[in-house]
């Protein structure tokens, strides 16, 4: 890692704000965790593991933190949003990974000093950046100022997704009251994963921002703290949103099964009604196919069109039968 020794004398100094970001890090930069930035080998080990859950450990002079971000590049305009979601509902081969990707972000906060660590490139950090270039302000606030807008960040693009596929969920039910067809089916078990694996996602992460919030730790100043408590609202709403349209699918699915039963109900009731008819004239036509004597008309040489007549009258007299009924 470049710079070494400025890096050490700014963080041992304590004064100022430091924000330190490792993306994509190699061997250098763990071997900085613990001999730079004396991190404690646990804090480090959990830091070098994925984790599927966010979490939120206190170590006395600084927080340990796991929060993750959406890696898919974020939808910018309404065109980009529609191809997102299209790429998101589109049928996936089974054991392919997931639409929606979570970039998991490892964070460590202290009273001077905030170290971020993660593997790949992530929208909202690079934007943080550039805000902080531009306004000196937000770094003058200290690290826990910086953590609250990346928080910030996190949640808005959590949510710009959330919107979005809320969107989808709407035409989808649209198309179902239409047509039951079977893409409409895969798309709402689609949806189903990803909202399971959303709700894992904001779940654990709203109760860390419930914690900063709440102002139990000392690297975290009582202003920060209601930033913190802002942002856990909004998470909280993105939350009972995912609940909301988790009810709402299962509400789509039943309501494209109940189609798709009527369905078959309407193609078996005119399947019976047509085999009754069938089996009548049938029935009939049988009869008279005897070879008996006995049977009238036999030797008529008019019998062949009345007994064609006698089915006619009978399928018209059923077709009315069934139709006073209504069971056609």
């Amino acid at each position: 890692m470049e710079g070494d020794e400025e890096l050490t004398r700014l963080y041992r100094g304590g004064e100022g704000c430091l924000w330190v970001d490792f993306q994509q890090p190699g061997d250098e930069d763990r071997r900085a965790l613990s001999d730079l930035f004396r991190f404690h080998r646990l804090a480090i080990e959990n830091c070098l593991a994925l984790c599927s859950h966010p979490r939120l450990e206190d170590y006395g002079e600084y927080l340990s933190l796991t929060v993750h971000a959406i890696a898919n590049p974020r939808p910018g305009s309404p065109e980009e949003m529609d191809r997102f979601l299209k790429a998101l509902l589109q049928e996936r081969e089974p054991g392919r990974s997931a639409a929606i990707r979570a970039e998991e972000i490892d964070v460590f906060l202290g009273a001077h000093a905030l170290v971020t660590w993660h593997a790949g490139p992530v929208a909202e950090i690079e934007d943080l950046r550039r805000r902080t270039m531009e306004v000196e302000s937000v770094m003058d606030r200290g690290p826990d100022r910086i953590l609250a807008e990346l928080m910030d960040g996190l949640t808005e693009g959590i949510a710009a997704v959330v919107e979005g596929l809320n969107a989808s969920i709407d035409e989808i039910e649209d198309r179902l009251f239409k047509r039951a067809a079977r893409p409409a089916f895969r798309q709402i078990l689609a949806l189903k994963k990803e909202m399971i694996r959303f709700r894992h996602l904001v779940g654990p992460q709203r109760e860390v921002l419930h914690r900063l919030g709440r102002g139990e730790f000392g690297v975290v100043s009582k202003e920060e703290a209601i930033l913190f408590r802002d942002v856990y609202d909004r998470t909280y709403r993105v939350f009972e949103m995912l609940e909301s349209l988790r009810d709402v699918l299962t509400s789509a699915l039943e309501v494209y099964l109940t189609v798709v039963s009527n369905r078959t109900n309407e193609v078996v009731r005119v399947l019976t009604v047509f085999s009754i008819i069938l089996m009548t004239a049938g029935l009939i036509a049988g009869i008279f196919g005897m070879n008996f004597e006995v049977i009238p008309l036999a030797r008529n040489g008019a019998g062949f069109y009345v007994i064609v007549g006698l089915m006619v009258a009978l399928v018209g007299m059923l077709l009315m039968l069934f139709r006073r009924r209504k069971w056609i």
